[in-house]
């Protein structure tokens, strides 16, 4: 039987960087593959101005398909790609509790690694060691043009999301949950 882990990120952080990355110039000096045609630019440069006009890209209609976090969980099925299913929400964390020993969240790197470690040792032995010590540039593909998105975008799409909160949530508490579990060393 396979080992599934996962690593989950705030639904707007996620949805925001999607959307910035997707609109970022290719780092300068960076080789471009050959064959390489550059997309037709984006209609919408900023995420507010996405939202305003209503743009399906970053409005999330409720019964609508997204792919965002909790289809990865759920499954194949129609229903988890809608966003704000009830069921697929149920089925995700159903599905969490049976076949993922960890799910990380990235905003709690130290504990999901600590947890990583405790639980997987055959695969993250050492891993904060590694990534406190060795780790030279964690934050290499940062996008240096995104702006920081305001609190009236980050309240909409809270609104819009919330069932891919409640899911972000429930992962983080089990997580946090885990790491409170591991024996003090």
């Amino acid at each position: 039987m396979p080992i599934y882990l996962n690593l989950v990120r705030d639904p707007v952080e996620k949805m925001a960087s999607r959307f910035y990355y997707a609109r970022a110039t290719p780092r300068p000096g960076a080789a471009t593959p050959p064959g390489y045609t550059s997309p037709a630019p984006p209609h919408y440069t900023s995420l507010e101005e996405c939202l305003r006009y209503q743009d399906p890209e970053c409005t999330f209609l409720t019964g609508h398909h997204y792919d965002l976090t909790i289809p990865y969980f759920c499954g194949h099925e129609d229903f988890c790609r809608e966003l704000n299913n009830e069921a697929a929400l149920s089925l995700a964390k159903r599905r969490v509790e049976a076949w993922y020993p960890v799910v990380g969240v990235l905003e709690k790197v130290n504990a999901t690694l600590a947890v990583l470690q405790h639980h997987l040792p055959h695969y993250f032995a050492g891993v904060l060691d590694l990534y406190h010590n060795d780790l030279l540039a964690p934050h290499y593909n940062r996008n240096q043009q995104r702006p920081p998105t305001s609190p009236e975008v980050e309240a909409a799409l809270k609104t819009n999301l919330s069932l891919e909160y409640d899911f972000y949530n429930y992962l983080k508490q089990r997580l946090g949950k885990q790491f409170q579990e591991l024996p003090v060393t």
